[in-house]
């Protein structure tokens, strides 16, 4: 591997390029769609009808939004990873508000909404599938030991009360969180 180059190095070969306003305008309005539509964690797009638009996975969602752009350039610039992630490695750097400002415009004039659901964690129960991964094809009675099963039955309950103070803790944070947020003041990029 050759070396790294040095900072006089890399100075000396740089050259300014001019400014790509339309390629980046169009980059960053598909990488916003892609934040819009494919970021579905907690937020949905949904039709006036009551269906959820979707692009796919986060891959398929890249890939979609490259091949609308190719298509109107008639080119094949553009890939899945151009949009893949979506902002998250320009958001930082520029204020994306006018660009999400215009999204949300057009969304709103076909009559589309955006729902923004409020992020939770839940507790699952996993002994059911332990036990489902434990099952091998031996008859029950042939390793039947009842010190083990009464062990096992004896914690049970304990276990069943742990999970649900689990459960009851993590909607307790659920319910502040909320009214965390209705209260605090909203970023600026929220106002219309």
């Amino acid at each position: 591997m050759p070396p790294e180059p040095t900072r006089d190095e890399v100075a000396r070969d740089f050259r300014e390029r001019p400014i790509e306003v339309e390629r980046e305008v169009r980059e960053l309005v598909g990488q916003c769609l892609w934040d819009v539509f494919s970021d579905t964690d907690s937020r949905e797009v949904v039709a006036p009808d009551g269906r959820v638009l979707d692009l796919g996975s986060f891959r398929a969602s890249g890939g979609f939004l490259a091949e609308i752009l190719n298509r109107q350039l008639g080119t094949d610039h553009y890939g899945y990873l151009d949009f893949y992630m979506g902002t998250i490695w320009v958001a930082q750097r520029a204020d994306l508000t006018p660009v999400y400002r215009m999204i949300f415009a057009r969304l709103r004039s076909r009559q589309l909404d955006w729902i923004d659901h409020f992020p939770r964690l839940y507790a699952i129960d996993p002994r059911p599938l332990q036990e489902a991964l434990d099952q091998d094809d031996e008859p029950d009675w042939l390793n039947h030991s009842p010190s083990e099963v009464l062990a096992q039955e004896e914690e049970q309950p304990e276990h069943d009360r742990e999970l649900a103070e689990f459960r009851e803790s993590l909607d307790e944070g659920y319910r502040e969180a909320i009214e965390e947020a209705l209260l605090a003041a909203l970023p600026p990029a929220a106002h219309p």
